[in-house]
């Protein structure tokens, strides 16, 4: 029975999906890395050349270049098509590894199954793949509004909200524009046309345009879960909540404030010296640090800078975890990295230690295992409360949401699900 792999190609990044029965067993080929293209291909490289290793036939091709770009990942599928490499230009290949874009490109972006962004001579265009035709062509500069259909589309200093399914203009002649996003693929868009500038809210994923309301001429600073923070004309704060449209106002002279739906505000005062407001703008956390977290969280805790130094405060401004770290990383709301002289290790909320010292630990997908890499940089896996899963003895781990690839040496692998590491180890 066939069971889907994933294998990860360090070199660029690449994540890849195939299908085989490689599980639990080594896979040694004359190549150096593995990597993403379709189903029943893997990506190779002899380290001159890129290309892929033809499962179904066991044949090699090794005909595309390596990327000038690193934006760009070769042979890495959206939507039926991958971009590929010729002579330091860029083109487009479908799932069956016939040509679609001939490499012609200095830059390439796939949108959809039918539209390519595609830059050549300096200049962009919106291309069709099945035509190859430009719908819009002379674009100074293109910008993807994540994962939506929008794009902001520059040329001889205007703007304009283009909508790549419909293919048409949604908002035109745009003087200037102002993009606030977050992590989570929302985005507060500032537009302004003759000397009028309006706000709109866009989540990519649901791909709504809103327009907000009574906050003309205002500037967007953050967004954060619906909630956008402004600056008014008179350099004061105000939030506009988008599920009730509802403005909030706030009367006193910070120079940030955050966007949040809390008891607790982090703001900062005009020396740029951070503390925390209730809704009354009192405040309950003095000016005394150089940054904090907008959201304390369900664990109660905020993680600040002090000094140069990281820890973590309670509500009350109590310390919890020790000001005195590199660098905090959170791994979830009970679990921390604390990062201290370039040693990395595992602690819990209340700053006790569960592991020992590594020079390196991600969760990589998978947020119950971390991989770790040890000062002789050999790799293994733990978990969160630094049991040892996998000895570090690996020249390299990398993980997908269910699999990991270990490289025990040059061209030889070894591919594990997660519950066969699990198992193995219980």
């Amino acid at each position: 029975m066939n069971k889907k792999i994933a294998i990860g190609l360090a070199t660029l990044g690449i994540v890849l999906v195939v299908s085989g029965v490689f599980t639990g067993k080594k896979i040694n080929l004359d190549y150096e890395e593995l990597g993403v293209i379709s189903e029943d291909k893997l990506a190779v490289t002899d380290g001159k050349k890129f290309g892929y290793y033809d499962l179904k036939s066991n044949s090699v091709n090794l005909s595309y270049d390596f990327p000038q770009d690193t934006d760009i990942v070769p042979l890495k599928y959206k939507d039926g098509h991958a971009p590929y490499i010729k002579n330091k230009k860029y083109g487009l290949i479908d799932s069956k590894g016939n040509i679609s874009l001939v490499a012609s490109f200095d830059k390439l972006e796939i949108l959809n199954s039918d539209l390519v962004i595609t830059l050549k001579n300096k200049k962009y265009s919106i291309t069709e793949i099945a035509s190859a035709k430009e719908i819009v062509a002379n674009i100074d500069n293109v910008t993807i509004l994540g994962e939506s259909n929008y794009l902001i589309l520059e040329k001889e200093n205007k703007s304009v909200i283009y909508d790549f399914v419909k293919k048409e203009e949604s908002i035109d002649a745009l003087d200037k524009t102002r993009i606030i996003n977050n992590a989570n693929d929302e985005y507060a868009l500032s537009l302004t046309k003759k000397e009028t500038t309006k706000n709109y809210y866009l989540n990519s994923k649901d791909n709504k345009l809103i327009e907000l309301t009574e906050t003309e001429n205002a500037t967007p600073m953050e967004i954060n879960d619906g909630l956008v923070t402004f600056i008014d004309t008179d350099k004061k704060f105000f939030t506009y909540e988008l599920a009730t449209s509802k403005i909030r106002r706030f009367t006193g002279d910070y120079s940030y404030l955050s966007p949040t739906k809390n008891d607790l505000i982090l703001v900062a005062n005009s020396e740029g010296a951070y503390g925390y407001i209730n809704d009354k703008e009192e405040l309950i956390i003095p000016y005394e640090y150089q940054e904090g977290t907008t959201d304390f969280g369900n664990n109660g805790y905020a993680i600040v800078r002090k000094n140069d130094k990281y820890g973590t405060i309670s509500k009350k401004g109590e310390i919890v975890i020790p000001i005195k770290y590199t660098d905090l990383e959170v791994l979830d709301e009970n679990y921390l990295t604390i990062i201290d002289q370039r040693k990395r290790s595992i602690i819990d909320k209340t700053g006790k230690s569960l592991s020992k010292e590594y020079s390196g630990i991600a969760n990589n997908n998978n947020n119950d295992l971390l991989i770790v890499m040890t000062k002789d940089k050999k790799y293994g896996i733990i978990d969160r409360n630094g049991k040892v899963i996998v000895e570090a003895k690996y020249e390299y781990i990398s993980s997908s949401d269910k699999y990991f690839i270990f490289k025990v040496a040059d061209r030889n692998y070894q591919i594990k699900t997660k519950e066969e590491i699990i198992d193995k180890k219980n």
